[in-house]
């Protein structure tokens, strides 16, 4: 794992999340994180309804 120089935010999981997002850029981090939010409120309307 190589230092990208820009210390990480314990919130975001370290040094991973700044890995990829250096690699993949920040708006591909983005969609992956609103998909993930609209994939968990859709599972958790799936389970209320059923």
């Amino acid at each position: 794992m190589s230092n990208l120089g820009v210390p990480a935010p314990s919130l975001f999981g370290g040094n991973v999340v700044w890995a990829i997002a250096y690699h993949f850029g920040f708006p591909v981090m983005v969609v992956i994180g609103l998909g993930a939010v609209l994939w968990t409120i859709a599972h958790d309307i799936h389970l209320r309804i059923t």
